[in-house]
Order: structure tokens, then C-alpha cells, then sequence
């Protein structure tokens, strides 16, 4: 009993150690909100920000590289956007272009929580498609071999 006893208390002490090591965030992350965060000028005025600043690398539009990548960041009271994270990966590059981008994007409008404004999580989709492919399929790159060329 005595050892059991010992034991629960080392427990105890070592998990106390470890959050006094990690500090909370002095915001709590608040998902949903009762209003959710926005992007000055709405959805369209994002989408137009991410098209403008978006460079798609030129291998990657050689070898028909493309996909959608989502990057999940917290919107904060004080409107900054932080924590960004890339939580559907199409490839290293790609992701480090869309988390490039999403860091250069203006304060949000915060979301809020009984009237007061509130930290919250939110995502949003880069796409890296090439102009005239088809939107619902991935394209796939033919090899050009003397046969090919014949039968088209």
C-alpha cells in the first residue's frame, strides 16, 4: 500500500513538473466561435490575395505537378494569423509556397465568442492547378514514344 501510495505521488509531482515546463497559451483556441474569423474584404478578397501572390515553381509545371494543399493557422483577438501548419501535403514545395503566401496575408478580422473576440483555428486550401486541366482529375504526363504518336 505504502509503495502504491509512493508511486501516485511520483506520479503526481512529475506530471505538475511538466506543465509548469509548458505554460498555456495565454488564448484558449475556440472552435467553432459563434462568429467565425474573416479575411478583410471576404472569401473572394482571399482567394484573389492567394491567386496574386502564388508563384507555382516552373518544374513542377513541366513535369504536370499539381494538387491542393491545406494549411491550417489560428486566427488571434488581436487579429494576427500564427501556428501555421500544413495538414494535407502534396509535396515539400508546394507546401512551403502555400505556407509562404498564407504568412504574407493581412490581419484577420477576429472571430468572436459572446461578444469578445476569441483565438481560432482555421484552414484554407491552396490549389496549384495548371491552367486548361481538368479541375476533377489529376492529369498524367504521356510519354511521347514513336507509337504513341502514331495511334493519336
Amino acid at each position: 500500500m505504502k509503495r502504491l501510495f509512493f508511486c501516485l505521488m511520483v506520479l503526481l509531482l512529475s506530471v505538475q513538473a511538466a506543465v509548469a515546463q509548458n505554460p498555456r497559451s495565454e488564448w484558449k483556441c475556440f472552435e467553432p466561435a459563434e462568429i467565425m474569423p474573416s479575411f478583410p474584404g471576404g472569401t473572394k478578397a482571399l482567394m484573389d490575395f492567394i491567386a496574386a501572390n502564388l508563384k507555382f515553381p516552373a518544374e513542377y509545371a513541366e513535369n504536370c505537378i499539381q494538387g491542393r494543399v491545406v494549411v491550417s493557422f489560428s486566427v488571434n483577438p488581436d487579429s494576427t494569423c500564427t501556428d501555421f501548419k500544413v495538414i494535407h501535403s502534396v509535396d515539400s514545395l508546394l507546401d512551403a509556397e502555400a505556407l509562404r503566401v498564407l504568412k504574407l496575408m493581412p490581419k484577420w478580422n477576429p472571430g468572436s465568442r459572446n461578444g469578445r473576440p476569441v483565438k481560432v483555428k482555421f484552414a484554407v486550401p491552396v490549389t496549384f492547378r495548371l491552367l486548361g486541366s481538368d479541375p476533377y482529375s489529376y492529369p498524367m504526363k504521356w510519354p511521347k514514344t514513336a507509337n504513341s504518336a502514331k495511334s493519336r
